[in-house]
């Protein structure tokens, strides 16, 4: 069954009225004995009392140097801690002497007093320990332990409090018995022990309220250490004492207003560390390249381009993700970095066609070791074509001045010749067989011929005479034309135009002439039989051909398809090498590209 205060307080006072009846009635045959326990009793309550408002005076004093010892950490304030311990151990020793005399080994109450008394021994001792720790704890810089085992302490101190109150209650409620007694035993009149008994009821309540007031600043320092463990509240609590209680209740406060400023500044360094990781991300994104971060073992850490799935870097090693590679890549530069702790960079080439600019750069750690790696890929194929591009057409341009001015001397020496030879043909006397010999010399001739305006058609730039043209129209024609070139052969064209192709603005003789190339070649590759596949389609942004031409020929060799475009490389017995050279030629002229 549960009862509020007000209830205990009233059943203690009719408690205490019973009591005092109980003693009023059996006074009379307890005088004699009540005479030797007075006599007892002022020999050991006395001193003990004493001892204890020591005790509590010195644990007081350990409170005030423990609070001096957390404002300035010195080391004296714990020496002087331990001094004060050391005397209360003395203290509780010659209390403990007193209540342990053979004389009074068998009291009720006085056993009562000694069970009280360990107690108050065992909680101060408790309370000692905690201090120390606390003392251990702040001066390895451990703040949050520190906080925790200060809750103990703060509710082992309550502990203290209250048995120390019970125990000066104890003796107190004795010593007015004992005061009773002798005003009882001196003026043996009844007025006196009513009155004496009233004074201990009227002394019980006041005991009982100043205990609940002096409890009050104790609950609500244990209401805000249950708030800033439960909930991260942070408000500090009214100091109504100026006790110990009030002092703990300050130095409580100060804790909490270090903790939210210590709070407020964490807040801000993670504002700004949030803020800064999003400029980087940001910056790294921005990147055209991959960047890596990598541990040493190339395990990559960070990047700029999350896994497929998002949410973090995709796993796995650089080379595994940069380049679907399972080995490492050929002069890795890594190891450079690992042991000269300077950044370093290569160039890697993958295929034919594949350049890549790599480069590292070390991360250091706090004690100057590398402890990881940062890594910047970027892709130069388009670099490496632009500059081969130019390359070729400054070879081009050199050897179109040089084949233009040889081109017109060999040219002008065969219009000589060829007159020679014409003149011959037609002379009078001349046996059938010198005439053959000079019809196949002037076939001869016009093959030079031909191959010498092929060569000036390379040199010399090119005129596009565009016009809107359907290339389905033209190539059909260009295949009628190719099928004499066929003859002798099984082949066959297969045509598949897209229908609804526009008509774009080009030269039709040049496109005639590029058809007619990419045919003639086509079927060269062939040996008897075969089949040459035309296709035509639109480009994916609506405005442009894509023209396909493919054969079931022997093919190129995997070796000679870098250089067919190159001018006068040929694998033909016959020719000059400049037929694809001019069909690239003539298709940049127009925008386009040929692969």
């Amino acid at each position: 069954m549960k009862f509020s205060l007000s209830q205990k307080i009233l059943i203690g006072f009719l408690l205490t009225l019973a009591l005092f009846v109980v003693f009023l009635a059996i006074y009379l045959t307890q005088l004699e004995r009540n005479r030797a326990q007075i006599d007892l009793l002022s020999r050991i309550d006395f001193p003990v009392y004493q001892r204890l408002n020591e005790i509590r005076a010195l644990q007081k004093m350990q409170m005030v140097v423990m609070e001096k010892f957390l404002r300035t950490g010195e080391e004296s304030h714990v020496v002087r801690f331990k001094e004060l311990g050391a005397r209360i151990e003395r203290d509780f020793a010659a209390a403990m002497r007193i209540l342990s005399l053979p004389e009074v080994a068998e009291d009720a109450t006085l056993a009562a007093l000694r069970r009280e008394l360990a107690r108050i021994v065992s909680i101060c001792r408790d309370c000692d320990r905690l201090c120390l720790r606390i003392f251990d704890l702040l001066q390895g810089g451990e703040t949050q332990s520190a906080k925790a085992v200060m809750e103990t302490l703060l509710r082992r101190i309550g502990d203290l409090d209250r048995s120390f109150d019970h125990f000066f209650e104890m003796v107190e409620g004795e010593m007015g018995k004992c005061l009773h007694r002798v005003a009882t035993l001196e003026h043996d009149r009844l007025e006196r022990f009513v009155l004496l008994g009233g004074l201990v009821i009227v002394a019980h309540f006041f005991i009982t309220a100043f205990a609940l007031y002096s409890l009050r600043p104790v609950r609500a320092l244990l209401e805000g250490l249950r708030r800033v463990g439960e909930s991260a509240d942070l408000e500090p609590i009214a100091v109504r004492t100026r006790d110990e209680i009030g002092e703990i209740t300050m130095a409580f406060n100060a804790m909490i207003a270090s903790l939210a400023r210590r709070d407020e500044i964490i807040h801000e360094q993670h504002e700004t560390l949030v803020g800064r990781e999003k400029m980087l991300r940001t910056i790294l994104e921005s990147i055209t390249g991959i960047v890596f971060v990598l541990d040493p073992e190339r395990n990559v850490r960070q990047t700029n381009r999350p896994a497929d799935g998002g949410g973090g870097p995709p796993e796995g090693k650089c080379h595994e993700i940069a380049f679907s590679c399972p080995s490492v890549c050929v002069g890795c530069p890594l190891p450079e970095v690992l042991e000269r702790k300077r950044p370093a960079m290569m160039e890697l080439q993958i295929g034919t066609d594949r350049f890549f600019d790599i480069s590292l750069y070390p991360i250091f750690s706090d004690r100057g070791e590398v402890s990881g790696i940062v890594e910047m890929i970027r892709d130069v194929s388009e670099q490496h074509r632009r500059r081969r591009e130019m390359q070729s057409r400054e070879n081009l341009a050199r050897i179109g001045q040089l084949t233009t001015g040889i081109a017109h001397e060999l040219r002008n020496s065969l219009s000589s010749i060829k007159m020679s030879i014409q003149t011959l043909v037609h002379r009078e006397g001349i046996s059938d067989n010198d005439r053959k010999r000079l019809e196949i010399a002037n076939a001869e001739m016009r093959h030079l011929e031909k191959t010498l305006n092929g060569m000036l058609d390379f040199a010399r730039p090119t005129r596009l005479n565009r016009r809107r043209t359907n290339l389905n129209d033209l190539l059909c024609d260009v295949i009628r034309v190719a099928k004499n070139a066929a003859q002798g052969k099984e082949i066959a064209f297969v045509c598949d135009f897209r229908p609804d192709l526009p008509a774009i603005a080009v030269d039709p003789d040049k496109m005639h002439q590029i058809a007619m190339n990419l045919y003639l070649n086509a079927i060269q590759a062939i040996a008897d039989r075969g089949e040459i596949r035309v296709q035509t389609s639109r480009l994916d942004d609506g405005g442009g051909v894509r023209i396909t031409i493919e054969d079931t020929g022997c093919g190129i060799a995997p070796e000679d398809r870098e250089r067919i475009f190159e001018p006068f490389f040929t694998t033909k017995s016959r020719g000059i090498g400049l037929g694809l050279t001019n069909v690239r030629k003539i298709v940049e002229e127009h925008g386009g590209t040929i692969a």
